[in-house]
């Protein structure tokens, strides 16, 4: 059982089929992103996340964790500011954004991101909506200091139905992946002997969301 619902970006997981408890799967640092490389903030509308599930008392093998990875098509240019080491002090409010940006960083931003129109900032912060049912904020206007390096976004948090329009869907054990928490990119789990890493099933959705078929009103809805 999938729920991409709640894309913060924790998704809930039946690990094994049926009827058993879903695992609860944490936003990590996708393994092929460098959180040093500043091209992380340039705009792209293809924007790679993922999620692991935490180690617990009962399962402490690194290879024994869940992972799982979502490429997805944005309708407008997308940043994952969590996956940056540049990024600090993220704060989210209700139809606000701010953070604070390192010097390059700072730079790289104003000149990539002003005057762009709509941007889709993600982060696992908490406060982007007041009932955490949205997972992304969409930009009206960006606003930067260069006193402190700061940056500030005026939008509306919105759902993945909203603002995507494509996903591939891969997903399967942790194995040898060394995999780092996207808000304080600490390592998810303990130290580990490394495994050769398992190939990971996948299973892909090419969605319009303009397709009729797709969007509308449930015929159960009162």
């Amino acid at each position: 059982m999938l729920n991409f619902s709640h894309l913060h970006l924790c998704v809930s997981v039946n690990a094994t089929g049926g009827n058993e408890t879903s695992a609860v799967l944490h936003p990590v640092i996708p393994p092929a992103i460098d959180p040093e490389d500043l091209d992380i903030l340039k705009l792209d509308t293809s924007v790679t996340l993922a999620c692991a599930r935490l180690t617990t008392q009962h399962k402490r093998k690194r290879s024994d964790g869940i992972f799982s990875q979502a490429n997805l098509t944005f309708a407008y240019p997308t940043i994952p500011l969590d996956y940056s080491n540049y990024v600090s002090d993220i704060s989210c409010k209700v139809g606000r954004l701010t953070a604070i940006l390192s010097d390059g960083a700072y730079d790289l931003a104003k000149s990539a991101w002003k005057g762009k129109g709509p941007l889709i900032l993600v982060t696992a912060v908490d406060g982007l909506s007041d009932d955490d049912t949205k997972e992304f904020f969409i930009t009206k206007s960006i606003t930067f200091s260069d006193k402190d390096h700061t940056f500030t976004a005026k939008g509306l948090s919105v759902g993945y139905r909203d603002v995507t329009t494509y996903f591939d869907l891969a997903w399967g054990n942790v194995g040898t992946l060394k995999l780092k928490r996207s808000m304080d990119k600490g390592d998810i789990f303990q130290p580990h002997a490394l495994h050769p890493r398992v190939t990971l099933p996948k299973a892909s959705w090419d969605i319009k969301l303009s397709d009729p078929r797709v969007l509308g009103v449930d015929s159960s809805a009162p």
